[in-house]
């Protein structure tokens, strides 16, 4: 039930990062399932508010409500970063015309998941802080964009 209301909260939180981020899972190039990944990062959020991570922010926000739909906001800005715009190299990372590809595809979700739950893991207090500004947040995930040279 939480996976859903956070999926709801996006929206609320950001609607222009939302609908960014639903344009990009319906990509033809690039889809991905928005809410399968949204629950995946709800399990992040639970992993992270039980381990303490975020009681900091709770106690600042007076709420372990608001400091998870944050954390769980700054979440999606980093996949959208990671998924949509940057051009690491992944087991699967394809070339054309001799240069890297820019975005990921579902053959690389595996490896973009494990590693984002691992940064979303050691990084807590990044995420909360591109959740506090989304504008920020979604200006500088598209500036992370590839430039081919």
């Amino acid at each position: 039930m939480l996976g859903l209301l956070q999926l709801l909260y996006l929206p609320h939180h950001d609607a222009a990062a939302a609908q960014q981020l639903y344009k990009l899972s319906t990509s033809p190039t690039q889809d991905f399932p928005l809410a399968i990944v949204g629950l995946n990062i709800t399990r992040w959020t639970l992993t992270a508010l039980r381990a303490g991570c975020l009681t900091r922010a709770a106690h600042r926000l007076n709420s372990y409500t608001a400091a998870a739909n944050h954390f769980y906001c700054g979440a999606w800005y980093e996949f959208y970063s990671r998924w949509g715009l940057q051009a690491f190299h992944t087991p699967s990372s394809r070339k054309r015309n001799g240069r890297w590809c820019q975005g990921k595809t579902m053959r690389d979700s595996g490896f973009v998941l494990k590693h984002l739950e691992e940064y979303c893991r050691k990084h807590p207090g990044q995420l909360l802080q591109l959740a506090a500004a989304p504008d920020k947040a979604m200006a500088a995930a598209n500036s992370k964009a590839w430039q081919p040279s």
